[in-house]
């Protein structure tokens, strides 16, 4: 089965968290009013067992307002009692700001501009994030700031890929000629990127660092005066 759908909103916006309720099949009433208690992408509890709104037989919503909330995934629980059976259900939902909406959509558009049905939000944004930890350990120190960020979107679009093609096959889908040749080409534009960052600068600190070999050659024995290896002389030349 597909991964549940995390639904994006900007930050700002008043979000509605919804409960379906049903047995048998026919929607049926909670015995009380079931609560909500909510925790943003910092793991801030903002909102704690608040009563959610009825709004027909077995449905039940709460509008969360997310006013200055942090960037990222938030989870809500929702607490209610059926049949005398105490129950939970718990979500997920992606807050985003306009800065963070640009980046997911230079990711879309590397990716031949899949859609939030096909791609959360987000997932691109998880990856992005995680791209740019890791290659900012693995560039040079010296590494053009452009150059960079096109190896973190270039890395983020070939994680994202492999998600997707992950979610496909667990739905079932079959994956044609086309999607393989195209991870085939976001690994190559990765590796490419990559490269051009690790090798932007040969300092003493990225050599330290082992993003290059030392181009200096070993001690070298430039004098031989007998078999005393005592009396050999060496230099240490640059080759």
């Amino acid at each position: 089965m597909t991964r549940y759908e995390v639904t994006s909103w900007l930050v700002g916006d008043s979000v509605p968290c919804r409960l379906s309720l049903k047995v048998d099949g026919t929607p049926t009433n909670a015995d009380g009013t079931p609560t909500i208690t909510v925790y943003d992408s910092a793991g801030q509890k903002k909102l704690d067992a608040q009563n959610m709104t009825p709004e027909s037989t077995g449905e039940y919503v709460y509008y969360v307002s997310t006013d200055s909330w942090a960037i990222g995934k938030c989870f809500y629980v929702i607490s209610y009692i059926i049949n005398t059976i105490s129950r939970s259900q718990q979500s997920m939902f992606f807050i985003y700001d306009q800065d963070t909406w640009l980046i997911i959509e230079r990711v879309r558009g590397l990716l031949d501009n899949l859609q939030e049905g096909e791609l959360d939000s987000a997932t691109i944004y998880e990856h992005y994030q995680t791209s740019g930890r890791d290659l900012n350990t693995e560039a040079s120190a010296n590494a053009d700031a452009e150059l960079l960020a096109d190896a973190i979107f270039a890395q983020c679009a070939l994680d994202s890929y492999v998600t997707y093609l992950c979610d496909r096959e667990r739905a079932g889908d079959q994956i044609g000629t086309a999607a393989y040749i195209m991870l085939t080409e976001l690994r190559l534009k990765a590796e490419r990127a990559l490269m051009k960052v690790k090798r932007a600068t040969k300092t003493a600190a990225d050599v330290t660092a082992g993003l290059f070999t030392t181009t200096e050659s070993a001690l070298q024995l430039t004098e031989f005066k007998d078999m005393d290896r005592a009396k050999y002389q060496a230099s240490k030349k640059v080759s």
